[in-house]
């Protein structure tokens, strides 16, 4: 897993595929824990417009959302992304700049107690687990 960061930012977009799967069978989705990695690679993100995404992507603030289950219109934004390095430049950016305020926000928060890596929320129900049977359906 150590080269994994290199991977990711030597990749000239990184794809969450904009499948309608996970919410046709469980009617919801979670988000894909690959996003975080995404986002601390700075590299543009296509993914679905989905709740789960809308968490940390914001359509042309920090990536290109187009609707799941429209491989045209995935196709179109792909080729707009790669072909416009201006703004595939300004997403990269923003998804830096989404970590980076993340990452002082759980500073801030272990400090006065308030995160623990995530089991305080986990143990109040926060988490997603179960809620499929077990699984986790990503968009």
């Amino acid at each position: 897993m150590g080269s994994l960061p290199v991977w990711l930012h030597a990749a000239d977009l990184l794809l969450i595929p904009p499948s309608r799967a996970p919410l046709d069978q469980f009617k919801n989705c979670v988000l894909p824990i690959k996003l975080f990695s995404y986002l601390a690679a700075g590299r543009p993100i296509l993914a679905p417009e989905a709740p789960d995404t809308a968490e940390l992507l914001a359509d042309g603030g920090n990536a290109l959302l187009v609707p799941p289950g429209e491989p045209e219109t995935a196709a179109r934004a792909l080729d707009r992304l790669l072909g416009d390095s201006k703004l595939a430049d300004r997403l990269s950016a923003a998804s830096r700049a989404v970590v980076r305020s993340r990452r002082r926000f759980l500073r801030r928060s272990r400090r006065r107690g308030i995160h623990d890596d995530g089991r305080r929320l986990m143990a109040n129900g926060g988490g997603e687990r179960g809620r499929h049977g077990g699984q986790s359906p990503t968009c």
